[in-house]
């Protein structure tokens, strides 16, 4: 069966170091008979756009429940679909991802790892319908993370701080938010999940990205190099793409 690798981020782990690598190399992975899911205009039915990047944040926002105010809907990157567009799109997407050519899918974006909710869990079942899913989660120590998404709202999200006691917002930074709700993200992706850690990833590292090649079974020696790819960065913007405008610079 066709497999689809979820990279779900999680947030301030690495995600778009992973995207850039995933975009520098996409030749190599096609090699390997594996496809790089690029985003996809939700408005247009799932059409592919030259533009658009490895971070699948739209796609991931057909299935984010329209209550959750994200960063990408705040900024207008991503609308919540009317329900029959929801479903048009989401069938779109089952259809791209079976009639890929390769019989692996790397679909990636931070945003994956807001789902919890049993109708978000009922829609990513639509989606991935006749494929095998595995989840890649990279989690990271919850205090630092906190601090870490705080210096990312701030420097992102205008008025953050009147919004931040929202309940059950992208705003919560108590260390009880549903945020770093590790068991409940591990629930969710439960089968077939794997679970990493960001500190180990870079402490035997530098970089998260070997992990994430590790889970893919692919043998290091033989995959490009991936040393002074490291992008976004806590105080840099955000950009249309949903790529932080921070350029690449060496360091972990």
């Amino acid at each position: 069966m066709k497999e689809v690798i979820l990279h779900a981020g999680m947030h301030r782990t690495g995600s778009t170091s992973i995207q850039e690598y995933l975009r520098l190399n996409a030749s190599f992975f096609k090699d390997k008979n594996i496809q790089i899911m690029t985003d996809l205009d939700v408005f247009d039915l799932g059409v592919s756009k030259n533009d658009l990047s490895e971070n699948c944040f739209r796609i991931a926002h057909v299935l984010i429940d329209k209550q959750l105010h994200t960063p990408m809907r705040i900024h207008g990157e991503a609308k919540v679909l009317p329900l029959m567009k929801k479903m048009q799109t989401i069938q779109a997407l089952n259809r791209r991802l079976i009639e890929g050519p390769c019989d692996r899918v790397i679909l990636s974006a931070e945003a994956f790892s807001f789902l919890r909710s049993r109708c978000e869990k009922f829609w990513l079942n639509r989606m991935i319908s006749g494929l095998c899913l595995k989840p890649v989660v990279f989690f990271r120590n919850k205090t630092d993370w906190l601090r870490s998404w705080q210096a990312w709202l701030s420097a992102n999200v205008p008025n953050w701080i009147s919004e931040r006691k929202q309940p059950g917002s992208i705003f919560d930074l108590s260390e009880t938010s549903w945020l770093v709700d590790h068991d409940a993200i591990r629930r969710f992706y439960a089968r077939d999940g794997m679970f990493l850690s960001y500190e180990d990833s870079v402490s035997e590292y530098g970089s998260v990205i070997p992990v994430f090649l590790n889970s893919l079974e692919l043998d290091l020696a033989e995959c490009p190099p991936w040393e002074g790819i490291w992008a976004n960065d806590s105080a840099s913007k955000m950009t249309s793409t949903g790529v932080e405008s921070e350029p690449l610079r060496q360091g972990n």
